[in-house]
């Protein structure tokens, strides 16, 4: 396994890493970067420090991707200093990581609306009454509620139900079934208040 050197200021090496891992090493702790065949070794302690300046807060996050190592100048000594920067052209890379997830394929657009079942309605229209049918128990019950107030709240059961992959709602256009209506048209009127002439409190 070939073993990558940076060892003066000014060298540099793009990686696409295939993995990385902390080793015990001749000068201490070292952290072994892998890009296919290739393999560059760090001291920990900076290649930790310039990963979480990347935001890498853990050896494994750097797997996959693509990094820039390079030596500075260090004018307080003769040992140049280790940078890690994140590549912005992938295919700088003078390894190619062995599985490297593939990009996702886009797809255009289909302009045509897929055909609706008619036993997909009819789900689509019972779910719904249900909806209806809660909303009738809850707010029907209600002083003062009115068909629009049950409607209202069926609606909204319904689109939460919807949100939560509760229902399957197909495109086409369906004719409302008259259960439906009928659900609709059997709302209790409201009714209407009445009070006592003494309320019993003293006041």
């Amino acid at each position: 396994m070939p073993i990558l050197k940076l060892p003066n200021a000014g060298d540099t090496a793009t990686l696409s890493l295939t993995g990385a891992e902390e080793v015990q090493g001749k000068w201490g702790a070292q952290v072994a970067f892998h890009a296919g065949d290739n393999t560059l070794y760090l001291p920990a302690e900076s290649a930790k420090r310039q990963l979480a300046r990347l935001g890498m807060t853990n050896l494994a996050d750097a797997i996959g991707a693509t990094l820039i190592f390079s030596r500075s100048p260090n004018p307080k000594g003769d040992i140049p200093y280790w940078n890690i920067d994140q590549s912005t052209d992938q295919h700088q890379a003078t390894a190619a990581p062995a599985a490297k997830r593939a990009a996702p394929v886009k797809r255009p657009a289909s302009t045509a609306a897929p055909a609706a079942s008619p036993d997909g309605w009819a789900a689509l229209a019972s779910s719904y009454g249900r909806c209806v049918g809660i909303a009738r128990r809850v707010i029907g019950a209600l002083p003062g509620a009115t068909i629009a107030d049950v409607r209202s709240g069926a609606d909204t059961l319904f689109i939460q139900a919807a949100k939560q992959g509760l229902l399957s709602a197909p495109v086409a256009e369906p004719t409302v079934p008259s259960a439906v209506i009928q659900a609709f048209d059997a709302v209790p009127a409201p009714l209407a208040a009445s009070f006592a002439d003494d309320d019993g409190l003293p006041f």
